[in-house]
């Protein structure tokens, strides 16, 4: 959208989001790998019109892309990934608008 400048406030790997109140849950940089999902939250600066993107890689490769709708109350937005013990180590999560510009990343590793 023209003339609305977005940026990424916050970006955290968690285990859970409280949906009443639309805060991660246990955020942190590395998890077991016998986890079964992870969520990778957002914040944006603006109540940004449409959706972002989330792509999560693993080891430098595309595992999952999803359109995550930003909730107008809290300027947040979130997705989930099933996780699996055999995919431990570097994992990240690029966080784009729908036109594909970069927004940031974040990082996460699963031991």
């Amino acid at each position: 959208t023209a003339g609305i400048k977005v940026d990424l406030k916050k970006a955290v790997i968690c285990i859970d989001i409280d949906e009443e109140t639309n805060i991660p849950l246990l955020p942190k940089k590395a998890f077991n790998k016998y986890i079964d999902y992870l969520y990778c939250y957002t914040k944006v600066s603006a109540p940004h019109p449409g959706a972002l993107m989330h792509f999560w890689l693993y080891d430098g490769q595309l595992q999952s892309s999803e359109k995550v709708r930003i909730r107008p109350d809290s300027n947040a937005a979130w997705s989930r990934m099933e996780m699996s013990p055999d995919k431990k180590g570097s994992w990240q999560v690029d966080i784009r608008l729908e036109n594909g510009d970069l927004l940031g990343s974040t990082k996460f590793k699963l031991k």
